[in-house]
């Protein structure tokens, strides 16, 4: 079930990067704002399947990349450091997607390179 919810989200996300900027609008419109951020960091942490991990990534990183850094710099520091020091955590392909895209915003690259 979760496999086929994430493969869901990347997709209606990756179809159309600009759906990105919406999907956070109604994240954050909550009274108490859902962290979904949060949630797919812990599903990477604790998942034992790596397919279910990439795609967590995918997904993380689009709504980082997508978001103001001042909102997500503690879920971008946290993701760079876990991918970093685990590399096995995610696969190659995705560990390269997330690398290249992150480091687009300067504040990551400096985490990034003293890692």
């Amino acid at each position: 079930m979760i496999y086929f919810a994430l493969i869901h989200l990347d997709g209606i996300l990756e179809d159309s990067r600009s759906r990105v900027k919406y999907y956070l609008e109604v994240m954050n419109d909550f009274k108490d704002r859902v962290n979904f951020v949060g949630i797919l960091l812990n599903l990477i942490k604790y998942n034992k399947e790596l397919y279910l991990r990439d795609i967590a990534s995918h997904i993380i990183v689009l709504l980082i990349d997508a978001e103001k850094f001042e909102k997500v710099e503690a879920d971008g520091r946290d993701l760079m450091n876990m991918v970093m020091k685990q590399k096995d955590l995610i696969s190659n392909n995705a560990l390269s997607f997330a690398i290249l895209t992150l480091v687009k915003k300067n504040e990551l690259a400096a985490e990034f390179s003293s890692a």
